[in-house]
């Protein structure tokens, strides 16, 4: 082989020197330029309004907004057959993970009042037109069914009294039907009801309202459901949800989860608790009900609870309260025996009643200190009956002794009431950090020979933090 066939050759394996192709200045403006992964990253980091632009540019866009814009709707008066097949929403179903329902039977004074507080809205007379509104809740219950992916589902329905039962097994068998049963981790239950009985049994009312509907309706809202507080009434009904966590209760009638079951709310209204019992992983459980128990309430008929709400409750970790009747040393003592595992307790009046009934004092709250888990407890201001409410001095004394009572894990505990400012009233809290101190006088290298404490107390004020002497307080009243 020749040397200068030896020298082309080696100058054909040379790298080239052709300079390499740079973009133009119109493509390296361009997001064309970037994959579709770095599109998405460039999503995630955006405004909601800059999402929004950008999905209007062009149909690729379009497509690629859609997970980021419809997180959340609500399904309100709007036509929900908009999500429907063919419907203009009906692409956003898979992307959705939180709905918000609201669905009413019959006329209110507002609305929005209704949405936004339980028990505050003031009901309107006027008819009902029940062939259209029970036509609008099975449309609405259908819709539901077509969102795959949810984790957060939020109703709100106001219901007739005769028929409250049945929309509640419809809004069950929607979710038994529905294809996120395995994907939703929270759910929060709002039911208003409105008496419609008028002195007839509700039995009558229920018949009568059952046949003016058409047979499509009939079959929906299916035959009226015995009173009775059975597990058998709603078990077959009840879906299994394995990956609840937390569930909110907020009905007119709910009887608190420490009544005696024997109770005529929870004979009424217990049924409401047996959606607990498919829900294996749940660990918080908030409950809001107004129900006011009459002189002739047989609250202490001695009936256990079933052993499948026990198991329930005491696997609850996050416990809120927010009842009409205050608590009384029975309330305390089951709810010790009912959540024994509880770590996060709160405890609170309804804000929409004369805080005056409210009478709490340091004994109402003995026994709590048998909840061994418990960090963190709030509850309204104590109370000592012809001394009034405590200051924010008493109330560090008090929490020294249940400190010392056994409450080995308690972190924080908050008060929190009201106090008069002229025309209008405070809200006031009171933050009580439990500190443990070493007792420095034995051992040494850090080591507690001894469990010694100390409370650290913050007080705010409409939400700012306020400075001074804790005795110079003007006391609250219960909020």
């Amino acid at each position: 082989m020749s040397e200068e066939f030896k020298m082309e050759n080696l100058e054909s394996q040379r790298p080239s020197e052709k300079p390499i192709m740079q973009p133009t200045a119109a493509a390296a403006r361009s997001l064309n330029v970037f994959p579709a992964e770095i599109h998405l990253a460039i999503l995630e980091n955006l405004p909601r309004q800059d999402r929004e632009a950008l999905s209007v540019c062009t149909k690729y866009y379009r497509d690629l907004c859609l997970p980021f814009l419809f997180k959340h709707i609500v399904i309100n008066q709007d036509d929900p057959s908009i999500f429907m097949k063919g419907g203009s929403l009906e692409r956003i179903r898979r992307y959705t993970k939180s709905i918000r329902l609201i669905w009413l039977s019959f006329k209110w004074g507002s609305q929005q009042e209704v949405i936004d507080n339980l028990g505050d809205a003031h009901l309107c007379p006027g008819d009902s037109y029940l062939e259209e509104v029970y036509s609008d809740l099975r449309m609405k219950m259908n819709v539901l069914k077509l969102f795959p992916s949810l984790r957060t589902l939020r109703v709100l329905l106001g219901v007739l009294y005769s028929t409250e039962k049945a929309v509640y097994s419809v809004f069950l068998k929607a979710l038994a039907d529905s294809g996120f049963r395995d994907t939703l981790e929270g759910l929060e239950l709002r039911i208003e009801s409105k008496s419609d009985t008028m002195g007839r049994s509700q039995d009558e009312i229920f018949k009568a309202s059952y046949l003016t509907l058409s047979k499509e309706n009939q079959e929906f809202l299916g035959e009226m459901i015995p009173s009775g507080y059975t597990l058998k009434s709603f078990k077959n009904m009840t879906p299994d949800l394995p990956v609840l966590k937390k569930v909110t209760l907020s009905i007119y009638n709910l009887p608190q989860p420490t009544d005696d079951p024997g109770s005529k709310p929870f004979t009424d209204f217990g049924h409401y608790y047996h959606l607990l019992t498919s829900a294996p992983k749940l660990r918080q459980l908030h409950v809001n009900t107004l129900i006011i128990p009459g002189p002739n309430s047989p609250f202490e008929m001695g009936i256990e609870l079933h052993p499948d709400l026990l198991r329930v409750f005491s696997k609850i970790k996050t416990l809120h309260l927010k009842t009409f009747h205050f608590f009384k040393d029975r309330d305390v003592r089951r709810l010790t025996e009912r959540f024994p595992n509880v770590e996060y307790l709160n405890i609170q009046p309804n804000s929409c009643f004369n805080p005056g009934i409210w009478e709490f004092c340091n004994s109402s709250f003995d026994g709590i200190s048998n909840l061994k888990r418990l960090r963190t407890l709030i509850l309204p201001w104590i109370i000592i009956p012809s001394h009034g409410s405590l200051t924010p001095h008493e109330l560090r004394n008090l929490c020294y002794d249940w400190k010392a009572e056994g409450f080995d894990c308690l972190e924080t505990l908050t008060f929190v009431g009201k106090r008069p400012s002229g025309e209008r009233y405070e809200d006031v809290r009171v933050r009580l950090e439990f500190v443990r101190i070493q007792d420095e006088g034995r051992g040494g290298n850090g080591k507690w020979w001894h469990k010694q404490w100390d409370i650290r107390v913050f007080v705010e004020v409409d939400g700012v933090r306020e400075y001074g002497h804790l005795d110079r307080w003007s006391r609250p009243i219960v909020s």
